[in-house]
């Protein structure tokens, strides 16, 4: 699952006329600007977002069904995400049921606060009573998570670049 505005890379022109590097062998496309970062801690974006990563557990058993469902988000809930604050939000998972979120919000109270946003939403208990099914003890998977701690950025969207 991903909800953001940049799905398309599009290189510039600028990036056609470079001369390659060896660390592009393998085909890789480099950033050109790119500059070393000072601080590489973790930090808001420039719009002042903060950066939040949680984990997650869902049944290997049902994890397929569990993907297809997220192929498939219901506008009602894209919509209560991102009046929420939830920006450029991801989802990552491990074929063991592992699950990693990322997302970037103008919530300054972090994961928690952002969660609480959307409880205001009713397609939020919805879409949570849905997803609880593929949970391994059938919480909602907001119960499910643990908010990981940011403690490294490297990047151009930071508000101490």
């Amino acid at each position: 699952f991903y909800l953001g505005d940049d799905r398309v890379f599009c290189p510039t022109e600028d990036m056609e006329n470079t001369t390659p590097t060896s660390s592009q062998e393998s085909g890789q496309r480099l950033d050109f600007n790119f500059q070393p970062q000072d601080f590489t801690g973790g930090s808001l974006t420039k719009e002042g977002h903060m950066r939040v990563g949680f984990r997650m557990m869902f049944n290997p058993e049902n994890l397929e069904e569990y993907l297809n469902k997220h192929k498939f988000v219901w506008p009602e809930m894209q919509e209560a995400l991102i009046a929420c604050g939830w920006h450029n939000y991801s989802l990552f998972y491990r074929p063991d049921g592992v699950a990693l979120g990322y997302f970037e919000t103008d919530a300054e109270g972090g994961f928690s606060e952002a969660c609480n946003r959307m409880a205001a939403y009713d397609v939020s208990a919805q879409w949570e009573k849905e997803m609880a099914a593929y949970t391994p003890v059938h919480n909602s998977p907001v119960e499910a998570a643990q908010e990981l701690s940011h403690y490294f950025y490297l990047g151009s969207d930071s508000s101490s670049c």
